[in-house]
């Protein structure tokens, strides 16, 4: 019986690309949030909690009418998902206003709030911001019906807004006497500010391939991260400029299309939906090159029962996927691939 022969050759590094998303810390929060804090209105600065229950009808505003008298009304009429909600319509007209909420270390301001109309003219009902100076409308209530509960969500980040006195008004001066059944409820007022960055991303690597380099890092754990941004040079400084890829949501990336034999440098930094930026991760480099890898050195067969046992030194090449295995009847020649997926560096 002829003896079976076998060679072996390796493989340079396969790279796949994927995406994927995510929300963080919080400086103050104004909150009606019924399921967290049992419909309560309140102020969240750091880890201090002021809160005004909505089901306290005797003092209900108490956190809407430090600056102007709030005109609306406390009803249990219909609410978001729990038993009060504020009503204006043409008996309940005017503002709602929130007291002053210090957003001064802000680097953003979320609002959110759920609200439900019915028989509105467009252009009746605002929702206004204050600057220290004005109120300024960022979303209008639209005209026609809408018996569903809909939710507006919206971040501010102009820095006219970060300041000790921030409010939130709602404006429903414009409604008449002739607005007959007409009606606007709002509920779960959120305003969260956010000058917390994220986590500098850990454990950068970089593995050259043809043309390309791959890089991996952990994960960041912020639940309102947004994106990693990815930044390289050619030279190892210090020097980042503008990003060469941002809204990554995956902890990998494969940079494509660059010279090979150059080495290339790189870190990234995460953002969250805040548009907070972390500082750079570590630096990691690699060098594409379309060099293949060296033979496998050191291999030998064991004979057994119906079976061979192979072994061979492993590879050292920085950007190795894996080996694969030809088996011939014929010695120099002849020889198949019999892996069907690449084999990982050990024995057989």
């Amino acid at each position: 019986m002829n003896p079976i022969k076998w060679i072996m050759t390796t493989v340079s590094l396969i790279t796949v690309i994927s995406m994927a998303v995510y929300v963080g810390a919080t400086g103050a929060f104004f909150n009606d949030n019924e399921q967290v804090y049992g419909d309560s209105l309140g102020f969240q600065w750091g880890l201090v909690n002021l809160t005004e229950d909505f089901e306290n009808t005797a003092d209900w505003d108490a956190q809407w009418d430090e600056n102007e008298v709030t005109s609306w009304n406390h009803t249990s009429t219909k609410a978001w998902e729990s038993s009060y909600s504020a009503l204006t319509n043409k008996d309940y007209k005017g503002l709602l206003t929130s007291d002053e909420i210090d957003a001064s270390q802000a680097s953003n301001i979320t609002i959110s709030f759920y609200y439900t109309y019915k028989n509105l003219t467009a252009g009746q009902v605002h929702v206004q911001i204050f600057d220290g100076e004005n109120y300024e409308t960022i979303f209008t209530i639209p005209g026609g019906t809408n018996n569903d509960w809909v939710l507006f969500n919206e971040i501010i980040t102009d820095n006219d807004y970060f300041i000790p006195g921030f409010r939130l008004r709602f404006n429903s001066t414009s409604l008449t006497a002739a607005n007959y059944n007409t009606y606007v409820y709002i509920d779960d007022i959120n305003i969260l500010t956010d000058n917390q960055k994220p986590a500098a991303p850990l454990n950068l690597t970089a593995a050259a391939g043809d043309t390309t380099v791959f890089l991996e890092w952990d994960a960041n754990s912020e639940t309102d991260l947004a994106g990693y941004s990815i930044y390289r040079n050619t030279d190892g400084s210090d020097n980042y400029n503008s990003p060469i890829a941002t809204g990554i949501t995956t902890p990998y990336y494969t940079d494509t299309s660059l010279a090979n034999g150059i080495t290339y440098y790189y870190v990234i930094n995460a953002y969250d939906t805040g548009n907070n930026y972390s500082v750079f991760s570590n630096q990691a480099n690699a060098t594409p090159s379309n060099q293949p890898p060296a033979a496998p050195t050191g291999l030998t067969a064991a004979p057994g029962n119906r079976v061979i046992y192979l072994d061979w030194n492993n590879n050292t090449d920085s950007d190795l996927a894996g080996y694969n295995l030809y088996r011939s009847l014929t010695a120099g020649s002849g020889y198949t691939q019999i892996n069907g997926t690449l084999i990982p560096a050990g024995t057989i």
